[in-house]
């Protein structure tokens, strides 16, 4: 699986203080996950296994990126619940669905987030990562390039919200780099 890591190379994510910030002891190979990259995007990743479904990205902790920063998602009443059941939420796809830790037994589980659906997915971390397929970023198209695609598919040209929209994901896939998830 291939990740753009939030952690640089002079962060310390500090484990102790995320487990008594939630009251959950996470299991090691997560803790070294979170240690080496503390969460990441991921786009053009799958999960292959049960529970087949897309992964935008890892939630990591304080030096994440806000969307995916662990703090900012606990106060959703979803991630209070699945805490009390004692999963934690580690990853998240397109829909808003979540992968999550059990942290009795390890396994991780595919949890949607509009229904009481759940599916494990892996019996532990590694198991899961393993699953983790993806797709290195290649040529990210230009607003020239788009606007011409555009205009020969509609007959039309972009306004300036689509422009500033493309504008913006040049913007992300051009500051990616992606490196292989080595645990």
């Amino acid at each position: 699986m291939l990740i753009s890591k939030f952690k640089k190379d002079e962060d310390v994510v500090n484990i102790h203080d995320l487990q008594e910030l939630i009251g959950l002891k996470l299991p090691s190979d997560y803790v070294g996950f979170l240690q080496k990259y503390n969460g990441g995007d991921t786009p053009e990743t799958n999960w292959t296994g049960k529970g087949k479904s897309d992964i935008q990205g890892f939630f990591g902790y304080k030096v994440a990126d806000k969307n995916y920063d662990i703090e900012n998602i606990l106060n959703y009443f979803i991630v209070q619940e699945l805490i009390e059941k004692k999963k934690f939420p580690i990853a998240k796809n397109c829909f808003g669905d979540y992968f999550c830790l059990d942290c009795i037994d390890g396994g991780v589980w595919f949890i949607y987030h509009d229904s009481s659906k759940s599916i494990k997915s892996a019996s532990d971390f590694i198991s899961f990562i393993s699953g983790c397929k993806s797709k290195k970023i290649g040529h990210i198209r230009t607003i020239e390039e788009r606007t011409k695609r555009r205009f020969g598919v509609t007959g039309t040209l972009p306004d300036e919200k689509i422009i500033a929209a493309w504008q913006k994901e040049i913007d992300f896939y051009s500051n990616i780099y992606q490196e292989e998830v080595v645990l």
